[in-house]
C-alpha cells in the first residue's frame, strides 16, 4: 500500500472519528479512565502470603533460605520449618 493511500485513509479516519462524539469519548477518555483504573484501583501487591517450607536436612542453607523469607513482609510461615527424616 502507497504511503499517500495510507495518509488518506488515516485523514478519512480521524475525521470520523471527530465527527461522531461517541468515538471521540471513547478515545480521549477511555485511556484516563483506564490509568486511574489500573493505576490507582487495582492493587497487586502480595501481602501476608503464606508459605511452608520443608527440607531433608537441618543444613545452614535451607534455615538461612527459610529466614529470608520469614523476614520479607511478603510471606508469612503459618507453622515452623520442618526437617523431613527417613
Amino acid at each position: 500500500m502507497s504511503l499517500t493511500r495510507m495518509l488518506a485513509i488515516a485523514k478519512k479516519e480521524v475525521m470520523q472519528i471527530l465527527r461522531d462524539t461517541r468515538s471521540l469519548i471513547i478515545v480521549v477518555i477511555m485511556p484516563g479512565v483506564l490509568v486511574l483504573l489500573f493505576g490507582y484501583g487495582v492493587n497487586l501487591d502480595l501481602k501476608d502470603c503464606p508459605f511452608m517450607s520443608t527440607t531433608r536436612t537441618a543444613a545452614s542453607r535451607a534455615r538461612i533460605c527459610s529466614s529470608t523469607f520469614r523476614r520479607a513482609s511478603i510471606f508469612i510461615l503459618p507453622v515452623p520449618p520442618a526437617v523431613i527424616r527417613n
